[in-house]
């Protein structure tokens, strides 16, 4: 199956995309919080060019996805991403890519079904971010605030990624443009969009619940890189260093050019690293 469908998994319907040769590399695309799929347009097209199959598909709630509001807990969507490659009627392992913080839900992947994964690539983590993993967070999706605090997490999910877009290069491809104007109108227009997103990050594991992941994938031993920016300003460094410093054998790779949103601005950057963890040849593990 090659192109766009829609699919209907255990907690909604879901957007599907798949594209690339049939026999090629199998790469899987999970986008973060608020970004749906298309936020993967440009280096998917990178990646097809070099001979990579690429499954990209949108979160519960987000992109053009439904959800029948399940509490969206990292293993969830974690279980979501596999059921996709159960889909579309892939059984093998596949090299995963993550933006922000589906860090963890990649790392989740892992824990559950090691034996389905290549390698991870954490485009732009963002860890145990103590800005939004505590109680505070956790409370704000209550039900009797829950449409209050969907509200106004919508509303600084649309100002954030409009602030992004405008930190676009004056020489940004018209993909990444079109990338970015897709992203703004899912926001607008999906009614899940805003109460999926609030419940992905009250729903974001605990201490012993990210230990726990982070420690089974740590036994597995394939590839794990971690690629940031030089203006990053989303992610903390206390957070991705936390993560990080409890994973095995990672490769830190830092891109001096680019912020949050490399995966639009710095593509072929990021097309490079991974060719180089692809073949093997990536940066030394620091």
């Amino acid at each position: 199956m090659t192109g766009m469908q829609h699919a209907q998994l255990t907690h909604g319907q879901v957007r599907i995309d798949v594209s690339g040769p049939e026999d090629g590399r199998p790469v899987l695309m999970i986008h973060g919080l608020s970004y749906p799929l298309e936020v993967w347009e440009p280096v998917t097209h990178g990646l097809v060019d070099a001979g990579h199959r690429v499954i990209r598909f949108d979160l519960y709630g987000r992109g053009r996805s439904s959800w029948d509001e399940t509490p969206l807990t990292t293993e969830v969507m974690a279980e979501q991403a596999l059921e996709v490659l159960d889909t579309i009627g892939f059984s093998g392992a596949v090299h995963l890519i993550s933006m922000s913080n589906a860090d963890l839900i990649a790392l989740n992947v892992a824990a559950l079904e090691p034996g389905r994964i290549r390698s991870i690539v954490m485009v732009a983590p963002s860890g145990a971010d103590p800005r939004t993993m505590n109680r505070s967070t956790r409370w704000s999706n209550l039900r009797l605030i829950r449409g209050i605090s969907s509200a106004l997490m919508l509303k600084r999910l649309v100002a954030r990624m409009k602030r992004h877009e405008a930190a676009l290069p004056v020489d940004a491809s018209d993909i990444s443009k079109q990338a970015y104007a897709a992203s703004i109108d899912t926001l607008q227009t999906n009614p899940f969009a805003g109460k999926a997103a609030l419940s992905h990050l009250a729903n974001l594991p605990d201490s012993e619940g990210l230990a726990f992941i982070l420690d089974s994938v740590s036994e597995f031993g394939f590839p794990i890189a971690a690629i940031s920016f030089g203006h990053e300003q989303d992610s903390t460094p206390q957070g991705v260093d936390s993560m990080l410093s409890q994973l095995n054998s990672v490769r830190t790779i830092q891109l001096e050019a680019g912020g949050h949103m490399g995966v639009l601005s710095q593509p072929d950057s990021i097309i490079k690293v991974l060719d180089g963890v692809y073949s093997g040849i990536g940066p030394r593990i620091r």
